[in-house]
């Protein structure tokens, strides 16, 4: 039985083993008040979860959350969510964790007085509970 924890760790861990430690920090769960020295930051977090076909299936809201505070912040967010949408494309089963991971939406917040910001990824994942 896959677990929400499964899924989000999975997702944190192929972002950080990609980053190679060096790229992104990577957490896996929600994590407030990041530091600056810590960016750049992706955090893996679940949204809704909706039961389907009686309860057999889940299709759950993944949202990768992005955050930097460099110069240009709208190109370089889109710089680092091109390289997580490779990791994840459509269809995605995570290893056969899941029955498939795609992406459904994205939204920018930013900050234009200080250069910080932050891109929301949100995936659709589809499992078997």
């Amino acid at each position: 039985m896959t677990t929400l924890k499964e899924i989000r760790n999975t997702i944190a861990d192929t972002i950080a083993a990609f980053a190679g430690g060096a790229k992104y920090k990577t957490y896996a769960k929600k994590t407030n008040n990041i530091q600056d020295k810590n960016l750049p930051a992706v955090v893996v977090t679940t949204g809704v979860g909706l039961f389907m076909n009686g309860a057999e299936e889940i299709s759950l809201e993944v949202r990768v959350v992005i955050h930097d505070n460099k110069t240009d912040i709208e190109d370089v967010l889109d710089v680092h969510s091109n390289d997580i949408y490779e990791l994840f494309p459509i269809g995605s089963t995570l290893g056969g964790l899941v029955e498939y991971m795609k992406p459904e939406s994205f939204d920018y917040v930013l900050d234009d007085q200080s250069d910080a910001g932050v891109k929301v990824l949100i995936f659709n994942v589809k499992y078997e509970v």
